[in-house]
């Protein structure tokens, strides 16, 4: 009894330290990167819609809507991201596939040059516990990013050269809640959640 409650406070703290280290290491790099580099401040706004919708004990529909705007609501980027979710334990399940579909917008101080959408499929592994009060969540998400591109004709005519852009990324989230007004997040549960994704490209 003894050995399993070390464990879980050795796993306990390794999850903390693991989440301290991924909210400090983008403030590292930020302070690494090169002082040459044109910085703007501009207000951003953003509007978040998650809803997962259980179906059967087995299966259910996940649902993921995001308006962005910066600069009092000048359109920056909406995407519009839904998948298959099949729950394999109560603590693990996974979206074998799902699709997102991404408008971006020319805006604020640094616009790009083309308005260039992008088109997603995407795949989920999710796994949460808890310790005590506290509940984690683990997400690794694998994307395969198809990107619209343009190029400008000597006549300064703008063309579109479809999704032509392929590229790879892999994600890793950690997510902690804290409930407040009950012993667990459940409904009608008040609660602090904090987290930080690692995001990485080729």
């Amino acid at each position: 009894m003894k050995s399993t409650h070390k464990m879980k406070n050795k796993a306990f703290l390794l999850n903390i330290k693991f989440l301290l280290i991924l909210i400090f290491l983008p403030v590292l790099f930020g302070f690494s990167q090169s002082t040459d580099r044109e910085v703007v401040t501009q207000p951003t706004e953003w509007f978040v819609l998650n809803s997962n919708v259980k179906l059967h004990k087995k299966f259910g529909f996940t649902f993921d809507g995001q308006l962005r705007f910066v600069q009092e609501f000048e359109n920056a980027q909406h995407f519009l991201r839904n998948g298959l979710d099949i729950y394999l334990t109560p603590k693990l399940s996974i979206v074998p596939i799902g699709y997102m579909y991404v408008w971006n917008f020319q805006y604020g101080k640094q616009p790009s040059a083309f308005v260039n959408n992008e088109q997603r499929i995407w795949q989920q592994i999710l796994y949460r516990h808890n310790y005590k009060k506290l509940f984690f969540s683990h997400r690794f998400r694998m994307e395969e990013r198809f990107v619209q591109k343009h190029h400008t004709e000597t006549d300064g005519t703008i063309n579109n050269d479809g999704y032509d852009t392929y590229l790879n990324r892999i994600r890793y989230r950690l997510q902690v809640q804290i409930p407040l007004n009950k012993e667990k997040i459940e409904p009608g549960a008040w609660f602090i959640g904090v987290f930080d994704e690692l995001f990485y490209s080729w």
